[in-house]
């Protein structure tokens, strides 16, 4: 085991050697980069903050508030009930009769022979 990990093996605390010294024109390169990142991310700050603004209602803007529009959705889901419950009738008298059971016949149907 010893011949396969040497370093760990050994009775040594082995420190990493230290970092190299940075010259004063890495130190500025890295500035200013960081400097370019700071500048990219405000931008991106300020365009997300629009995007938002822009993506949700608020209370006093001119456009209508979000309680607005769900009143206005569940206003539109009434008027379509007869409609759902037609359909839902329609379908569930198909599988009705896909499955083999006897079905009455719908008011104004006449009985086949």
């Amino acid at each position: 085991m010893r011949a396969l990990y040497p370093a760990l093996m050994t009775d040594q605390i082995q420190t990493p050697d230290p970092a190299p010294e940075t010259d004063l024109s890495d130190r500025e390169i890295l500035l200013s980069r960081l400097d370019e990142q700071d500048e990219e991310i405000r931008f991106i700050n300020e365009k997300l903050s629009i995007l938002i603004e822009l993506l949700t209602p608020s209370e006093k803007g001119d456009g209508p508030t979000l309680d607005d529009i769900l009143a206005r959705l569940v206003e539109l889901l009434r008027d379509q009930e007869p409609v759902i419950k037609r359909i839902d009738h329609t379908t569930a008298r198909n599988n009705d009769l896909l499955e083999g059971r006897i079905v009455s016949p719908k008011t104004g149907d006449t009985p086949r022979s």
